[in-house]
């Protein structure tokens, strides 16, 4: 829904065309939609402002997945999961990642389950790095 061009000063001026994403790229509404089923969750759960642990523990999960797979901003995995704050979707990812790491078995089988059903459905799908914030070690 993008017009093909825009007026500058009376001058019409060709609107690029929005970026394509690489193949093996998710948007993170993607990877939500393809992952609640499996964590027996309803889209409408995760992107509800509701917070008991049947929906917080998933949503951390499918954060969590949507950092390590989709390269989208924090801003817009948030937007995907009911507008909420990059803050919220920085301190979600990394419950996730600490329960993770920790071996905590319920999240363990979250997290196999819901990357089971995103590679079930986006074989294609791959991990990536997101540069990491941080001091700089070099001038």
């Amino acid at each position: 829904s993008h017009p093909a061009t825009r007026t500058v000063y009376a001058v019409p001026v060709p609107t690029p065309p929005p970026p394509e994403r690489p193949a093996g790229i998710l948007s993170s509404a993607a990877i939500r939609d393809a992952c609640a089923a499996a964590l027996g969750v309803t889209v409408y759960a995760l992107t509800s402002a509701g917070r008991n642990h049947l929906t917080t523990k998933p949503r951390q999960v499918l954060i969590h997945l949507c950092v390590e797979y989709s390269g989208q901003p924090y801003v817009a995995i948030g937007q995907a999961f009911g507008n909420r704050d990059h803050g919220s979707v920085v301190v979600a990812a990394q419950n996730a990642r600490v329960r993770l790491a920790g071996g905590h078995a319920p999240t363990v089988a979250m997290y196999v389950a819901a990357k089971a059903a995103l590679l079930a459905k986006y074989p294609r799908a791959c991990p990536l790095e997101r540069p990491r914030s941080g001091p700089k070690t070099s001038w």
